[in-house]
């Protein structure tokens, strides 16, 4: 066969070939692009609804809380209750570290044993305020107490704790004999005159130990 006549008889196809190979890429690229663009449209949606969630989540919490706090302002029960709760945590911190860092052998066991009543406390208070809805107050004044002790070491450290303790103790005593007067719900008050020997006991031996520490 004549050499023109061939490649003369075979570029049309060669031609066609290109053609549908170019329409081919060009239908897969026009594809890929349409469902990448469609993908990040759907991403953005779901992330756009997702924001509007919890938009509208923190707002209905934050509405909520304030109605808590609107109805506790106003409720003796709950004053005592939600306060006693904070004290009592704080107490029980700085109990613990009582055991931890006290040098002498009564503080460390006047410490375990007002432990445990703290800790019944907290229990009977938390449950009552879960029971009731009541928010959780987070005043970290324990905390603060321990950095500023943290400078003194030895007999120094337990003369500052058991004067920490007494004058708690007294705080303690004194809020609920005043709660006693001002709550209404007859639990909390079987609660406070239930609690208020302990505290009584708790005050009395920390006045000790701070006179035995002098």
């Amino acid at each position: 066969m004549n050499i023109k006549l061939y490649w003369l008889a075979i570029l049309p196809l060669s031609l066609m070939a290109v053609a549908c190979n170019n329409s081919t890429t060009t239908t897969t690229t026009t594809t890929d692009s349409t469902v990448g663009g469609n993908l990040k449209e759907a991403g953005e949606n779901v992330k756009d609804a997702a924001n509007a969630a919890a938009t509208n989540i923190k707002q209905s919490t934050d509405s909520a809380i304030s109605n808590i706090k609107r109805t506790i302002a106003g409720n003796p029960d709950s004053v005592f209750v939600v306060n006693a709760l904070n004290t009592n945590r704080n107490e029980i911190i700085l109990l613990e570290a009582g055991i931890k860092m006290g040098t002498t052998k009564e503080l460390k066991e006047h410490a375990r044993m007002m432990l445990v009543d703290h800790n019944k406390l907290k229990n009977k208070l938390q449950d009552y305020a879960t029971e009731k809805h009541y928010p959780a107050l987070t005043k970290d004044w324990a905390g603060k107490d321990l950095s500023n002790m943290s400078t003194k070491i030895g007999s120094a450290w337990d003369k500052t704790w058991a004067s920490k303790m007494t004058d708690g103790h007294k705080d303690d005593v004194n809020v609920f004999e005043d709660a006693r007067n001002n709550v209404k719900d007859s639990e909390i008050k079987s609660l406070i005159d239930n609690t208020l020997p302990t505290l009584h006991a708790h005050l009395d031996m920390m006045v000790n130990l701070k006179n035995d520490l002098k």
